[in-house]
């Protein structure tokens, strides 16, 4: 997000999900079945399903849980068949949000969808309408106070594409999104674990919000987040600091 700390905006969405754990959770073993029903349940010959494990642990999944999931993906139970669907859209102001679904019922994914966008001022676009303004990318957070040195000498040694540091100390690594993988476990190596890692959806140019159409913009981004069957949610919305804090209030 131009001109803003990416660091300071993840420390607001992570306190929305850990207000949310329970759903978190929930979505992320939709994940773990998906990868099964696509890959099959052995790990190390399935690298979405390894990906998934990886995610549901960090995100404080218990073992018991995510093999549980992982059974019952593989035929120890009714697990249903999961469906992906990506939704483009705009929003308040103007600005474009991409929307990662993955649920069992596309009719009720899509309706829902688009309520929720209808009702936080936006609409549902057409498939490609949004989709160019973005690049897929891993990126790697880092919270203020990190080596900024030797964390930039470490990514470059390990193949980044990018590392931009914040007037904060906060600092982001930026991948190729099939290098993400290989970066991450890289500078784990090297004892710099990142705050947050994730393969996104990154806008090539952001629209710059004043703080009203900020708070409303954070408000439907929530809303959708909040679907059942939503994964993921971007948007190239560049919001101040401002604006989180009023919507946090």
């Amino acid at each position: 997000m131009a001109g803003h700390s990416k660091w300071a905006n993840i420390k607001h969405a992570k306190a929305r999900e850990d207000s949310k754990r329970g759903k978190v959770f929930t979505k992320l073993t939709r994940k773990l079945i998906a990868a099964v029903s696509l890959g099959g349940p052995d790990p190390d010959a399935n690298p979405r399903l390894r990906a998934a494990i990886k995610e549901a642990l960090g995100s404080n999944m218990t073992r018991k849980q995510v093999d549980s999931a992982v059974k019952r993906a593989a035929g120890d139970g009714d697990s249903g068949e999961m469906i992906e669907s990506r939704y483009e859209g705009y929003g308040t102001g103007g600005i474009a949000i991409i929307i990662d679904c993955l649920g069992d019922n596309k009719n009720r994914m899509v309706a829902e969808v688009r309520h929720t966008l209808t009702k936080g001022g936006g609409n549902l676009g057409t498939a490609g309408s949004v989709a160019y303004l973005f690049q897929e990318r891993g990126v790697l957070c880092y919270a203020p106070g990190i080596d900024e040195d030797a964390l930039m000498e470490a990514a470059l040694e390990a193949g980044a594409d990018d590392v931009n540091s914040h007037d904060d100390g906060s600092m982001e690594v930026y991948t190729v999104a099939t290098d993400f993988d290989a970066v991450k476990d890289a500078l784990t190596e090297a004892a710099f674990e990142p705050h947050r890692a994730d393969v996104t959806w990154l806008p090539e140019t952001s629209i710059e919000v004043d703080t009203d159409t900020g708070v409303k913009v954070l408000r439907l981004l929530d809303a959708l987040e909040d679907l059942d069957d939503v994964q993921k949610v971007y948007s190239n919305a560049d919001i101040s600091e401002e604006s989180y804090e009023e919507f946090n209030t």
